[in-house]
């Protein structure tokens, strides 16, 4: 995703204490939605997207472990039936549900997820699997500007660039259920751009989609 000129440094603009005061003091509760039910096929050589590995650890277990340490409730992994078992044996601390037609694409995925996540929290993460390279420090800021501005969709940027993930306000919970299925989150995201809350971040990660066996050998290799 490609930012403009609107790109704005929010964390840079406030100081540490005032964003710890921020988080702490927060009524707000925060969700994930971790989608990792898709094939992957262009890295079918390497085995499926949530168990490949990057330094050591896999995907799933990267991203879990950052969603945890910033005490997301609930965390909801969506894959696929194939993958569920050895999903559930590795133990990620989150909700495992099935999306028995992932061939519809990511957002099919994203439907299952919305349907777990109750009317207590205040947003959600949106969390493609194959985005281990985001740094965890990047989840704590999207998630102090999330408790700042609740009401906002929050969007890592880098450069210029928009990336992954990115947190959506409940408010918008059932309009993403009715989003095309062929365009996806993007149609929201781009037809309630005046809601976006661009964050800063010095982190590349979010930028690298590791979706290619080139890009997956140069990265986490």
């Amino acid at each position: 995703m490609r930012s403009n000129s609107r790109v704005a440094a929010w964390y840079e603009s406030v100081s540490e204490g005032e964003r710890i005061s921020s988080a702490e003091a927060s009524p707000h509760k925060l969700a994930a939605i971790v989608l990792a039910a898709g094939e992957g096929k262009r890295l079918a050589q390497f085995g499926p997207k949530p168990f490949l590995t990057c330094h050591g650890k896999s995907f799933l277990k990267i991203l879990a472990e950052h969603l945890s340490a910033i005490r997301v409730n609930p965390l909801v992994i969506v894959t696929n039936e194939v993958l569920y078992q050895k999903v559930v044996e590795l133990n990620p601390s989150g909700q495992i549900l099935i999306n028995p037609q992932p061939q519809l694409g990511m957002i099919s995925s994203l439907w299952i997820g919305l349907n777990a996540i109750d009317s207590t929290v205040s947003g959600f993460f949106m969390c493609p699997i194959d985005y281990p390279l985001v740094r965890p420090e990047t989840y704590h800021h999207l998630a102090e500007a999330h408790f700042a501005f609740p009401h906002r969709i929050i969007i890592p940027a880098h450069n210029g660039h928009f990336g992954h993930p990115v947190i959506f306000p409940k408010e918008l919970c059932e309009e993403l259920k009715r989003v095309p299925l062929d365009q996806g989150a993007k149609f929201l995201i781009h037809s309630q751009s005046d809601l976006i809350l661009p964050v800063a971040v010095p982190d590349p990660g979010i930028l690298i989609n590791i979706n290619t066996p080139e890009l997956y050998q140069k990265y986490c290799k």
